[in-house]
């Protein structure tokens, strides 16, 4: 026999032995001494190279207390005991009735760490090993007193079945399934502007872990209709129909609603890609330069179809590019809806941001463009009817007097009556 093989059989007796099992003969055929071999070459280099695991966080109770201990097991499966098993073992929770760690465990890693015994000298070193693992997460932090009594046994399985014992009872119990319902009575979705789909998503998922974890089952139809019913997309023709696909096609299917769904509002919404730090206002709304003709006023020159121009509504005027006119929009505020696209358009002459603008569409742009052109024409010319009178000259002709005329006028006389000329 040579030493490959040697050294797989060595390998494939400790390892059945270590998982309560009895190495047979006739088990040792072909494929048991490859797979041997394998796991062997893969034990050898992870001996010669370890992985050092960043220390676990703090423990964390209340409502974190799933989160963190999760974090924990991650930790402890990093780390190997005495005969090369993931420490995680030592604090393993029970499996149902019927469980058999061959045929329904999810990986070859949760089979090895179900299968070995809790009991024996190596269990009793990975168990001391786990409750200094504990102590150095409870040290400083109130959790600690429930532990305390451990300090002379060191038993770490028993300080973490402690520890659940005392996050998962009753009052922390109802603490987590309150926030649960609160998650799904209050999370609603409109636009990726303010809260993401996959942010929306992501809580409403953080909420049914929290269900299963606490012993409830939510099905997945329930998930997909609250997934639905809860997204307000305002008139998008895209989401409205990718709505009622996933409602007519998928309605049993979370995670493929989810995934349907994320697709359709990266569709809807192609402005959300854009990087947030690079917002600034868009000039087509708040006056920026481009097409667009017609001085404006106090509104400087702007308007136009898709007009652009620098000085926004209410802004000091600046200069214009050239274009057509717009076609008018009509002076019924309902013409345009107060949200648009998951677009807050209620005020159309607040300023829009990149993101804002490029959601809303071309028609819109147009539409809400042309009515901000009819205000500016309205208040240009309410403007010059209230401010200027109309006199005659000295040859009896009819003379149009602005403002500007009248205080240049009286800043000549002030300046004669303060002194006149030196002489």
């Amino acid at each position: 026999m040579s030493q490959k093989k040697l050294e797989a059989l060595a390998f494939w007796v400790t390892d059945l032995k270590k998982r309560g099992l009895t190495p047979t003969l006739a088990e040792w055929n072909n494929d048991a001494v490859e797979k041997a071999r394998i796991e062997s070459d893969i034990t050898s280099e992870r001996k010669a190279n370890p992985v050092v695991p960043k220390r676990c966080d703090k423990i964390a109770t209340g409502l974190d207390w799933y989160t963190w201990s999760e974090k924990f097991d991650n930790y402890l499966s990093a780390i190997r005991g005495v005969d090369d098993v993931p420490l995680s073992y030592v604090i393993r929770r029970p499996k149902h009735a019927g469980w058999d760690p061959v045929t329904d465990a999810n990986s070859p890693e949760e089979t090895l760490i179900y299968q070995v015994a809790l009991n024996g000298s190596a269990f009793e070193q990975d168990n001391k090993t786990v409750f200094t693992k504990i102590l150095e997460v409870t040290l400083g932090e109130p959790a600690y007193e429930w532990i305390r009594s451990f300090e002379q046994t060191k038993d770490g399985r028993g300080a973490m079945e402690v520890l659940r014992q005392h996050c998962e009872g009753t009052n922390f119990t109802e603490l987590r399934v309150n926030e649960a319902d609160r998650i799904l009575r209050e999370t609603v979705y409109n636009n990726e502007r303010h809260f993401s789909f996959e942010s929306y998503s992501t809580l409403l998922q953080k909420a049914y872990t929290i269900y299963e974890q606490t012993g409830q089952v939510y099905p997945d139809r329930a998930k997909v209709r609250r997934l639905i019913d809860k997204m307000s997309v305002g008139n998008s023709i895209v989401l409205s129909h990718a709505k009622e696909h996933v409602i007519d096609n998928m309605p049993n299917d979370w995670v493929q609603a989810v995934n349907y769904m994320k697709t359709k509002v990266a569709q809807a919404f192609p402005g959300a890609q854009a990087p947030r730090s690079t917002r600034r206002f868009v000039n087509e709304v708040n006056g920026g330069r481009g097409r667009g003709r017609g001085r404006g006023g106090r509104f400087g020159r702007g308007g136009g179809r898709d007009g652009r121009g620098r000085g926004g509504y209410g802004d000091r005027g600046g200069r214009g590019g050239r274009g057509g006119r717009g076609t008018p929009c009509p002076d019924d505020d309902s013409a345009i809806p107060k949200t648009i696209n998951g677009v807050n358009t209620a005020n159309i002459f607040r300023n829009f941001d990149d993101w804002e603008w490029a959601t809303l569409g071309q028609d819109w742009k147009r539409r809400i463009m042309a009515r901000r052109e009819a205000a500016q024409q309205r208040d240009k010319s309410r403007h010059v009817s209230e401010t200027s009178t109309w006199k005659r000259d000295q040859n009896g002709n009819p003379k149009l007097e602005k403002p500007d005329d009248t205080a240049s006028n009286n800043t000549n006389g002030e300046s004669e009556a303060k002194g006149g000329t030196a002489g």
